[in-house]
């Protein structure tokens, strides 16, 4: 199978499809056709099997922006949030499980936290089964910062007659 790499280009209401590898243009209607089409463009003008036909789409291009490059940033930015999201939920229901071991009333504990009454006690309730079972829920983050912060953040969370190895932290 031989791989083509094809550039994309809006021009009006079409998407150009450039293949220079064949010095070859055709054109599609929406972004979900691009590598249909350029497969079988491909495959009519080389004369070979649509099957052994690849394409990769190196660019896309629109009002003078490239569209990858700000999809690979919205797409790293999600998952940035989403490790985030994982460790606060996590630091979340650590702080409830401490406040709750401290004797801190349930209704004090949701002020602190920002959450209902009823949210600290479930929480709280998922901390305690984390605690018996440390490999639930564990959080990997790529940022070697953020994982660093979330270890000092969650050893500050426990209660401090625990004691607790470096090798049972996420």
């Amino acid at each position: 199978m031989k791989t083509y790499e094809v550039t994309v280009r809006r021009e009006g209401r079409w998407w150009l499809v450039a293949v220079p590898a064949i010095d070859g243009l055709t054109q599609a209607r929406r972004l979900d056709e691009v590598e249909r089409v350029a497969r079988e463009y491909i495959a009519v003008s080389t004369d070979v099997p649509l099957s052994t036909v690849a394409v990769e789409v190196s660019s896309i291009e629109a009002g003078g922006r490239d569209l990858l490059a700000a999809k690979g940033l919205v797409d790293d930015l999600r998952r940035r949030a989403k490790d985030l999201e994982l460790m606060m939920a996590e630091l979340t229901r650590e702080l409830a499980s401490s406040l709750a071991h401290a004797g801190v009333p349930v209704r004090d504990a949701s002020t602190i936290l920002g959450v209902s009454h009823q949210r600290v006690s479930q929480l709280a309730q998922a901390s305690d089964v984390r605690d018996r079972f440390p490999w639930v829920g564990l959080v990997s983050v790529d940022e070697p910062e953020l994982s660093i912060r979330y270890r000092e953040l969650l050893a500050a969370a426990r209660p401090h007659d625990e004691t607790v190895g470096e090798d049972c932290l996420p």
